[in-house]
């Protein structure tokens, strides 16, 4: 009897740690809003035209392009249609695609934000990326254009609103399976962040997850509202 009850308990006392060890370890989740601190990026950019280019050079800040009749435009959705790229003697358009030209203008804004930080004294460089793409904000001025040669170029003037870049993993690594109000308090020394939101579930447990896959971080400009669902 004694015999047959000892295997019973130590199978109930492993199920109680197996049940437990997946409840620490799958259950809880934990999602951080950092609002932190952002910067203006306002510059322009020149790109070049060529209709012999078959793709984007990125080098040389060339655009590939098509020469298509006016009438034609409907044909070409995935194309932007300037007004100051037709010639309407020769009924003719340049149009580029929309998606080559955000593609190029993200490679120059990358480009210019890795060039500052280079140019930046070792002590103060803080790698910095674009939080959000904004193409709408994007001004394009015509300043030259030459449908026979089928060239033309391009001043395009960008705002955009910058962030450091954060390495969320580490940021990950540094709080995991630690007090919520510890783990604030060790991300309210990072430079940058000006305020933190915290929702855990279950609303009980009040320790960060182990796997840092359970943990969800979001940068925020600090000027945009928390999106909690």
């Amino acid at each position: 009897m004694s015999s047959s009850f000892f295997p019973l308990k130590l199978y109930f006392i492993f199920f109680i740690v197996l049940f437990f060890s997946f409840f620490l370890s799958w259950w809880p989740h934990l999602q951080i809003d950092l609002f932190v601190h952002s910067e203006p990026l306002v510059t322009d950019f020149e790109i070049n035209l060529d209709i012999l280019a078959k793709n984007i050079i990125f080098n040389l800040n060339i655009l590939p392009v098509k020469i298509v009749k006016i009438q034609e435009m409907e044909n070409w959705p995935e194309y932007y249609f300037l007004n100051d790229l037709q010639e309407e003697n020769l009924g003719e358009i340049m149009i580029f695609k929309k998606n080559d030209f955000e593609e190029l203008i993200k490679f120059k804004i990358e480009e210019f934000n890795q060039s500052n930080f280079l140019n930046t004294g070792e002590a103060m460089r803080i790698s910095k990326k674009v939080f959000k793409h904004q193409p709408e904000k994007w001004e394009i001025e015509v300043i030259k254009k030459d449908l026979l040669a089928g060239q033309g170029k391009l001043k395009v003037f960008v705002q955009e609103e910058t962030i450091r870049d954060y390495d969320l993993e580490e940021l990950k690594n540094k709080i995991k399976f630690k007090n919520i109000k510890e783990a604030k308090k060790e991300l309210e020394k990072i430079y940058g962040i000006k305020k933190i939101e915290i929702k855990n579930y279950p609303r009980f447990w009040q320790q960060v997850p182990f796997f840092p896959s359970r943990i969800i971080l979001r940068i925020i400009p600090a000027n945009v509202s928390s999106t909690f669902n």
